[in-house]
């Protein structure tokens, strides 16, 4: 009895165990069916999602219809909530393509709620993808209202303070960008200050992520300014040389390194500045904007002000840009730089304002167009100095185009340069002089009675060259002084010079060392330097190459040195040496000297006058 109530109680015991098993089994089965429910639902909503975003292109309104049809199927609060997200994104994306503003805009406002839904580093993901991809378009009234959109779910939202700084500061720098980029400078001021109170709230690693950005951003701002604040700029410069980042958009250095080269530029570092705006052009290239055009121009400019042999057309990276039609007045202002000519570069600047280049408004052209000009003038008026021992102001201001009130900066300005050592100036009787000791190209062979000589040979050939003419030639002259000699004397040239009893007031020597200096200041600087050289090495006999080519033309230089001493006009030409030895050994009246020539041209040009005067 009690084994069967035994079993009885196992068995009921068994069968209650059996039930409860049984149970547990239909509950596991319920889960599977649901999972693969589950699973069904997400394949089905995947290939619906990239059946419809398939058809984005070739059918976009289909796409728009099939997405929507999947965002109404889908409860807001299900585990399939990303397909729902991408779909809202695609809505956003295709609108914009077909430019419907509007319907993109609403689809935006639509996923905001869906975004507290999904993973917080795919949302922020996301938005940062939108905030690059929107922010390209033309469209700058949709650009902003993207930005309030998302700005405004960033304020509401519990997203991490992290990913709020990263994006809030990410859009507003945008938004800054957006107002330069579309002249609204008024906006700025106040959105630059709220980006820098928000900079100085953030950990370190986001400052220094966006601190250079929104550097190149207030550098924008200043320079559009009417008036630039140069300490500003250099102010900003300086900072963002302390900031350091890993990866830096070459925009952003092409605008930094902009900044630095105009606070150079402006204070008159010219070299630097040329080295700026080249590292500034570079990135520009990288960024493919088209501002690197302008910073070339720039190049350029700095490197006639620095007279660099740097020539910025001829690298691999601007050779191309020579051949474009907005560089050629700039290459003709170069060339008359480089020829000395004031004609060419002055014609040359006239076409650049009446062609309205750009560089007719652009500030930095204009200061340096101003200081290239100056150089020019400077060089040549040394030109024109080194030229003549003494010139007259009259004929610089004709030659470089200018007023005397400008001559007379100019000059100032070489003399604080250091540059007229030699020269002095007066400003009263307005001319430049010779101070220094030059070395006379005539001197071991001319002297005062050679041209004595010559004077009275002139006036055995009885030239009639008179006082008078020799004052007006002087006068007329290219503006080189000569001091004046009185007006009431009148008469034969050479005359005065051998009746001296006649006119006591004249000194011969004197009026001969005028007329030589006058002879010697037409003579080119070069010449002048060659020949003193050339006779230094003779005088001196230290160079063997020198001893010997006087070696070898030792006669034609002994006679060279006999006709000079002799007088111009008394000296004796023949063949060759052997014919003046031969000459030596005959009688004197055998010999013929340059004076027995003259005088035979001057009786045949006497003839040949009476001829045409006759007809």
């Amino acid at each position: 009895m009690d084994d069967e109530e035994i079993e009885d109680g196992d068995f009921y015991s068994d069968e209650e165990s059996f039930e409860f098993e049984f149970e547990d089994d239909e509950n596991e089965d319920a889960n599977e069916d649901n999972d693969v429910i589950e699973e069904d639902e997400d394949i089905a909503l995947q290939n619906k999602y990239y059946s419809a975003k398939n058809l984005k292109d070739e059918n976009p309104l289909g796409a728009i219809k099939e997405l929507k049809s999947l965002i109404d199927g889908v409860e807001q609060n299900t585990e399939n909530i990303d397909w729902v997200f991408k779909s809202y994104k695609q809505l956003i994306k295709i609108n914009y393509n077909l430019g419907n503003y509007e319907e993109s805009l609403q689809y935006l406002q639509n996923v905001i709620p869906v975004l507290g839904l999904v993973k917080r580093d795919y949302a922020e993901d996301s938005l940062n993808k939108m905030i690059n991809n929107y922010s390209a378009s033309k469209n700058t009234k949709f650009v902003l209202s993207v930005y309030e959109v998302i700005l405004n779910y960033l304020q509401n939202s519990e997203v991490s303070s992290i990913s709020t700084d990263r994006l809030w500061l990410k859009i507003n720098i945008n938004r800054l960008n957006s107002l330069l980029d579309s002249g609204l400078f008024d906006q700025c001021p106040d959105l630059l200050k709220s980006i820098n109170e928000k900079l100085n709230k953030v950990n370190e690693n986001t400052k220094n992520s966006y601190s250079l950005e929104v550097i190149a951003a207030e550098i924008e701002y200043e320079s559009h300014k009417e008036i630039g604040n140069f300490n500003t700029l250099s102010r900003l410069y300086r900072r963002s040389l302390d900031i350091t980042t890993a990866v830096t958009h070459p925009r952003i250095l092409a605008t930094i390194k902009e900044c630095g080269a105009k606070v150079q530029f402006f204070r008159g570092n010219y070299e630097k500045a040329r080295l700026e705006f080249y590292d500034s052009f570079k990135n520009y290239d990288v960024a493919g904007l088209p501002k690197k055009n302008r910073i070339l121009k720039y190049v350029a400019l700095c490197s006639l002000l620095t007279e660099s042999e740097f020539n910025p057309f001829e690298s691999q990276e601007t050779r191309t840009y020579a051949k474009l039609a907005e560089y050629s007045n700039l290459l003709l202002l170069i060339k008359a730089y480089d020829e000395l000519n004031i004609e060419k570069f002055d014609q040359t600047t006239d076409k650049i304002n009446t062609e309205n280049d750009p560089l007719s408004d652009d500030e930095v052209f204009k200061h340096a167009l101003f200081q290239i000009s100056v150089n020019l003038k400077q060089k040549l008026i040394l030109k024109y100095v080194q030229a003549y021992k003494t010139i007259r102001f009259e004929y610089l201001t004709r030659k470089l185009r200018i007023n005397i009130e400008e001559l007379e900066d100019l000059l100032l300005k070489l003399m604080n340069d250091g540059k007229f050592g030699d020269m002095r100036v007066d400003f009263e009787d307005n001319f430049i002089e010779w101070v220094g000791v030059r070395k006379k190209l005539f001197t071991p062979f001319i002297q005062t009675k050679d041209i004595y000589a010559n004077l009275k040979a002139l006036y055995l050939l009885k030239f009639d060259f008179t006082l008078k003419d020799f004052k007006q030639s002087s006068n007329e002259s290219d503006g080189m002084e000569i001091d004046k000699v009185s007006e009431s004397n009148e008469g034969d040239f050479a005359s005065e010079f051998l009746n001296l009893s006649d006119y006591p007031q004249l000194n011969v020597t004197e009026v001969i060392e005028i007329w030589y200096t006058y002879m010697y200041s037409s003579i080119p600087n070069i010449v002048k330097s060659e020949t003193s050289l050339l006779s230094k090495l003779r005088s001196e006999n230290k160079s063997i190459s020198v001893a010997k080519v006087e070696e070898n033309n030792n006669n034609d230089n002994d006679m060279a040195a006999l006709n000079t001493r002799a007088g111009i006009l008394n000296s004796t030409v023949g063949s060759d040496a052997h014919e003046h030895e031969k000459a030596d050994d005959d009688d004197d009246d055998d010999i013929l000297t340059k004076a027995d020539i003259l005088a035979g041209l001057c009786n045949e040009l006497k003839k040949h006058h009476e001829k045409i005067t006759a007809h």
